[in-house]
């Protein structure tokens, strides 16, 4: 399968203007030895040849331009995504946690109130001891945090539901990795192979450096080539 086609057949839908013009760009080469004004090919008249070379690479550039102004926009909407995320995990712990122990309260506190019922006729110490557990009950309200008070309100059935919402946000976000590493990929692979099929019929080389070249690691923020 010819590498316009494989483009094609996997880019995503919605940023296909995003892509490299790889069946442009190879126009492009024959078009120069087609044009060639001079009987020696390409490189016969130097200065067609510099002028369409310089032309090419101007294309070239503003390909690279448009690719990596697009993959920086994404790159750095998945890293906001990511740090909220994070940040939503932490408060749904710290939410569930304190919801947890809101429930060992409230069921220590029942616990204890049947207890001092069941002993309410032994004597004066028992009286004593339901007084004491009823003080723990009145103890164990919860404070005027807007975190506790909304721990207290929180029931078993909306923590399970938060999780569920915060595992298909995590699906989701995982996907659009996927669909930026491919964007990455094919872009990437598509330049090689433009570059290399230029150098083979115009005779020289083109360098291209391209920041989607790169990968960021989301936690740690190092970099590597890819």
């Amino acid at each position: 399968m010819k590498y316009s086609q494989h483009l094609q057949a996997h880019l995503t839908p919605e940023w296909r203007k995003q892509y490299i013009h790889y069946r442009r760009f190879k126009e492009m080469i024959y078009e120069a030895v087609v044009n060639s004004p001079s009987d020696g090919g390409i490189r016969g008249d130097p200065v067609y040849f510099e002028k369409v070379e310089a032309a090419y690479m101007q294309q070239i550039e503003k390909e690279v331009e448009k690719i990596e102004t697009f993959f920086r926009s994404r790159e750095a909407e998945a890293k906001r995504s990511f740090m909220e995320l994070e940040e939503e995990v932490q408060r749904l712990k710290l939410l569930a946690s304190m919801h947890s122990t809101v429930v060992k309260r409230r069921v220590a506190a029942h616990w204890g109130g049947v207890l001092s019922a069941e002993v309410k006729d032994v004597g004066d110490g028992t009286k004593q001891e339901r007084k004491h557990v009823h003080n723990e009950h009145e103890t164990s309200k919860p404070g005027a945090d807007d975190e506790v008070d909304q721990a207290v309100r929180l029931s078993q059935h909306e923590v399970s539901s938060r999780l569920k919402a915060m595992k298909l946000a995590f699906s989701e976000f995982y996907l659009n990795l996927v669909l930026l590493q491919q964007y990455q990929q094919l872009n990437r692979e598509g330049f090689r192979k433009i570059l290399k099929k230029h150098d083979k019929v115009h005779g020289c080389s083109l360098v291209v450096c391209c920041v989607f070249f790169v990968y960021t690691c989301f936690r740690s923020g190092k970099q590597k080539m890819v």
